[in-house]
């Protein structure tokens, strides 16, 4: 299986890649060590960007629905929520297959249109390789690509956890 491959910043976390990171409207993928390490990162870049006066949302992945019209209206009310902000989906890989085809679909409609719905920043975490999943057939290679246009990978020493 081919994996699509996007812009792909796979990289130690440093202030670079954090300022690189903070000002983008593209999605952006965090893997570390620890789910508490992926939503201090993501809180970081966003309160320390632009959308910091805006909403910081978080969801479990594995809360996503699955049938398509429910996970719609799902994604829409929190991406409205969310209108300027950041939303991170915390656990992605844990999503179910079904939910992946969904949101892969929302996303490249969010893409394209100009609705406050598509102006909140979407983070997805993780603490496993995303690419290996995709690899082994146990993750949305489509949604993969949706998500990986900027990818933060940290490693055990490179960002110490949040007090």
């Amino acid at each position: 299986m081919t994996v699509p491959v996007n812009v792909l910043l796979g990289c130690v976390w440093d202030t670079a890649t954090e300022a690189l990171a903070g000002p983008s409207s593209v999605p952006l993928l965090i893997t570390a060590p620890s789910a508490r390490q992926c939503e201090g990162l993501a809180r970081k870049i966003h309160y320390d960007s632009a959308r910091s006066g805006c909403p910081f949302l978080v969801l479990e992945a594995t809360d996503f629905p699955c049938d398509p019209p429910t996970l719609r209206t799902a994604f829409q009310v929190l991406m409205r929520a969310a209108a300027g902000g950041t939303v991170l989906l915390a656990n992605i890989d844990s999503m179910s297959p079904p939910a992946q085809v969904g949101l892969a679909a929302l996303i490249a409609e969010s893409k394209a249109s100009s609705s406050i719905a598509s102006s909140a920043r979407l983070v997805s975490a993780t603490t496993v390789s995303l690419s290996d999943l995709v690899l082994d057939d146990k993750f949305s290679g489509v949604l993969f690509y949706r998500l990986n246009l900027i990818h933060i990978v940290v490693n055990n020493l490179a960002l110490p956890l949040a007090s």
